[in-house]
């Protein structure tokens, strides 16, 4: 008898429960906010004891899955690598793309007249301290000319060709002494530019006076970039990159003057490649420069 007395009890406390459920179905939403207190309690207790099963179980089924099929998973693994390897190696193939981009892009923007762009391998460095002559397999076959302007990435001045052949050509580097002085321009980071005359130093490096700074100018800390300023060269090499300064010092002489320190960004001595820019309108070859100031000093 008591147990059919439980049973009647657990069948009208289920119907009681389903008739609760039917009514409180038909109750619109507005009127059911109350029940979001029971939600959150019923929440907190059950939330933390699903997310200690997940944790206990997942490591579980991992196993059991990659003892199923050791194969399988190591298959997986390496095709896992794989991947990565090819993802990082796309990303390094863009971004020396994106470089080469900008870098041509620029030498378009600083020139006004556009020369031929030609492509040559380096084939001689110098194997002694007289001669520091690069040799390049281009030459007037291919319209090669004395006012050709040697450049690394096609805006990095490297120097100037100043022996041709029909196949090859010989260029003479800013940074060998033979070379002479070069002007150029100081770039500050607000735009600011200031003219100084640079004298290879025979080490990789180019030295000598800037100009006289503006009243509104300190004088540069290093680092600032120096580009091609010299109306002795090609109209096409402006502004082409000379380096950047990695010394600056005191001109004894006028406390308005420094003495900077320039080295290109590249040894030029050890480039594997130059782009030539050959200026079409120009059948001269380029004057030596003079030793002079030009009004700098």
């Amino acid at each position: 008898m008591a147990g059919t007395r439980a049973t009647k009890r657990q069948r009208r406390v289920i119907i009681v429960a389903l008739s609760v459920l039917m009514v409180l179905s038909l109750i619109p939403v507005r009127f059911m906010g109350w029940t979001q207190g029971i939600h959150n309690v019923v929440a907190a207790l059950v939330t933390p004891s699903a997310w200690l099963g997940t944790k206990l179980t997942n490591p579980l089924r991992r196993r059991v899955m990659a003892d199923d099929n050791p194969e399988s998973r190591a298959a997986l693994e390496q095709q896992r690598d794989q991947a990565l390897l090819d993802l990082e190696q796309l990303k390094d193939d863009i971004n020396r793309l994106e470089r080469r981009v900008e870098d041509l892009q620029q030498g378009v923007r600083i020139n006004e007249l556009q020369p031929t762009l030609l492509t040559a391998q380096v084939t001689h460095r110098p194997s002694d301290l007289t001669s520091k002559l690069l040799g390049v397999r281009a030459g007037t076959t291919a319209g090669v000319k004395k006012s050709s302007v040697a450049t690394e990435r096609g805006v990095r001045l490297v120097g100037r060709v100043v022996q041709t052949s029909p196949r090859q050509s010989w260029v003479l580097p800013i940074t060998d002494k033979a070379s002479g002085i070069i002007r150029g321009s100081v770039i500050y980071d607000n735009g600011a530019t200031v003219f100084c005359d640079l004298t290879p130093t025979g080490a990789g490096t180019l030295r000598g006076k800037m100009w006289e700074l503006p009243g509104d100018l300190e004088p540069p800390t290093g680092g600032e970039l120096v580009r091609l300023s010299d109306p002795q060269w090609p109209a096409h090499s402006r502004m082409l990159e000379i380096g950047t300064i990695i010394k600056v010092e005191s001109d004894p002489n006028s406390a308005l003057r420094q003495i900077i320190t320039v080295e290109p960004r590249v040894d030029l001595n050890l480039v594997q490649e130059v782009i030539l820019r050959i200026d079409p309108y120009d059948d001269v070859d380029m004057p030596s420069h003079s030793s002079g100031n030009g009004g700098g000093e």
